[in-house]
């Protein structure tokens, strides 16, 4: 039997994407995303954050690149997550969650980094072709999603 992964995240570009062009030719963008989950008995404000390096390839990748920078939210869906052990600077050892993405969506306004993720303003996924994100007909109300 093969294995299935499928990722959504949502959450806040914790700093500009970095666009790089492999010696093969291939496109990546690399970034991070904060994601914040409010749990109860978590601490003083009830939240927890967990932190993803993602990986777009493609023209994707550089739709993310012209169109992000850090603090904007993003909606992700990807595969591969992964965990990586590291060594810091300092010699202490780190683990990091790595997420391959395939698909992305506008989530908020434009350049607003305080907006809530749970008013977005597209649901359009990009493809090589989009440049922009792109309004939609009517409001999505996430309280209807049964997960």
């Amino acid at each position: 039997m093969k294995g299935f992964c499928n990722i959504v995240i949502a959450g806040n570009l914790t700093g500009d994407p970095d666009l790089k062009t492999l010696p093969s030719g291939t496109v990546v963008t690399n970034f991070s995303v904060a994601v914040n989950m409010y749990r109860k008995g978590a601490g003083d404000n009830d939240s927890i954050t967990t932190f993803y390096r993602c990986q777009m390839f493609g023209a994707r990748g550089e739709v993310i690149a012209k169109n992000f920078k850090k603090g904007d939210p993003i909606l992700l869906n990807g595969r591969d997550l992964s965990e990586r052990e590291w060594t810091d600077k300092d010699g202490n050892k780190r683990t990091s969650l790595e997420l391959v993405v395939d698909n992305f969506a506008f989530v908020g306004a434009k350049g607003d980094s305080n907006s809530a993720l749970a008013e977005p303003t597209s649901n359009k996924s990009a493809t090589a072709k989009d440049t922009a994100p792109t309004e939609i007909d009517e409001e999505i109300d996430l309280s209807e999603i049964p997960f």
